[in-house]
């Protein structure tokens, strides 16, 4: 193993065996991406760190944006491309760069619970609520907030989860089996409201092996509500595919070997 990866101590996260009539998921089978039929899938944003895959949103779509860090490719890009589109960025973090008329920023974190106020936090329920989400059939978040993503997606009720049509998310912090806890609830929710159809490794991080694979302990995963499109699964892309670029343009992609391998069958169905 090289020295650039970093290695944490092997073990199972999820035993994969059956135990009272029931077969344990593995973490993994939440990394197995669909194939979305009839919508291509695009990349927006900067060509290296900064870009995300996503599918083709609809006129009128309604963008929720998350973690700018001074860099807002992906929204520019988002507002120029999507018709009658509106986008809406927030940071804690003022942000002084110039933007088209469509492109609002709000200086404010995201979180679990609601504290307004000059720099403050609500959470994704308020702020569909706040900015027009009511009013938008095609409602798309995209998060990078450094682990935060974890205590907010877990805040939000199941009947707010279900009024976004993608979400694009980077999970973090993954090297930390506190967080595969965290995971295997949180993914399995999202699971019965939403397919996985990219995945991606930044390769700014190392990688954690789960399950006797190595998967990158940052991951930038693309979700759309069922129902929204037809999917199929397996996906037959590969991963790294044609849109994926890395992270650090310095160094080369992580390979997802957990794409293709491991103990399970793909997510679990929603029951």
């Amino acid at each position: 193993m090289s020295a650039s990866v970093e290695y944490v101590e092997s073990h199972r996260a999820y035993d994969v065996e059956t135990k009272h009539g029931r077969t344990a998921v593995s973490l993994l089978d939440y990394l197995r991406p669909v194939d979305v039929v009839g919508i291509p899938k695009i990349r927006m944003g900067s060509v290296y760190d900064g870009g995300y895959v996503c599918l083709e949103p609809t006129p009128g779509a309604l963008l929720l944006s998350y973690g700018l860090g001074g860099n807002v490719d992906f929204e520019r890009e988002f507002a120029a491309r999507v018709p009658g589109g509106r986008v809406v960025g927030f940071d804690p973090v003022p942000c002084a760069l110039a933007l088209p008329e469509n492109v609002t920023v709000v200086q404010e974190a995201l979180g679990a619970v609601r504290a307004f106020g000059p720099g403050g936090v609500d959470t994704l329920a308020g702020h569909l609520e706040r900015f027009g989400g009511a009013s938008s059939s095609d409602v798309v978040v995209k998060i990078d907030i450094e682990g935060g993503e974890w205590s907010a997606f877990e805040a939000t009720p199941d009947a707010e989860l279900r009024r976004f049509t993608q979400l694009i998310v980077e999970w973090h912090g993954l090297s930390h089996v506190a967080t595969h806890m965290r995971a295997r609830t949180l993914w399995a929710r999202l699971a019965t409201h939403f397919s996985l159809y990219h995945v991606h490794g930044n390769n700014y991080r190392g990688l954690v092996e789960i399950d006797g694979l190595l998967v990158p302990e940052t991951l930038e995963c693309s979700y759309v509500r069922h129902g929204v499109v037809a999917t199929t699964s397996p996906s037959r892309e590969p991963f790294p595919g044609p849109l994926d670029r890395p992270n650090d343009r310095k160094a080369v992609d992580h390979p997802l070997p957990f794409v293709r391998q491991g103990a399970g069958g793909g997510a679990p169905k929603a029951s």
